[in-house]
């Protein structure tokens, strides 16, 4: 089970404001909180899919879609195996672009996941 199912509503409080990985290390270390990498994953992959639903973008992020890396040429965000579902709405496919994946709620697991010109996107995140 996630760490983050584990937080109270005031350490889910002290963590709204942080939007890198060391901030939230730095927001845990306060509360005497130890995440695993993959409770820091979860959170991060959190982070970024709140961040593009309300419309903010970080500088990182914002760079990477200057690029042209994050968004196909349709608007939908590009995943990969290794993302948590970023639109939240997980729903396991029957025939997962990324069956190798380790089970969980993954990016290339997800049902609105597919292949677009050899771009994996998601269908539910455009923009």
């Amino acid at each position: 089970m996630s760490i983050l199912n584990k937080l109270t509503e005031d350490q889910i409080a002290a963590f709204e404001d942080c939007k890198t990985k060391e901030e939230l290390l730095e927001v845990a270390a306060k509360l005497g909180i130890a995440p695993t990498e993959e409770d820091i994953a979860e959170a991060m992959a959190m982070i970024k899919t709140a961040n593009l639903k309300n419309g903010e973008i970080n500088d990182d992020d914002l760079d990477a879609v200057a690029g042209g890396t994050d968004l196909n040429k349709e608007g939908y965000v590009k995943v990969s195996k290794n993302d948590e579902c970023l639109c939240g709405e997980y729903e396991s496919s029957p025939t997962p672009i990324h069956s190798h994946t380790k089970d969980g709620r993954h990016c290339g697991t997800c049902k609105h996941c597919r292949q677009v010109r050899s771009a994996d996107i998601c269908t539910k995140m455009k923009f």
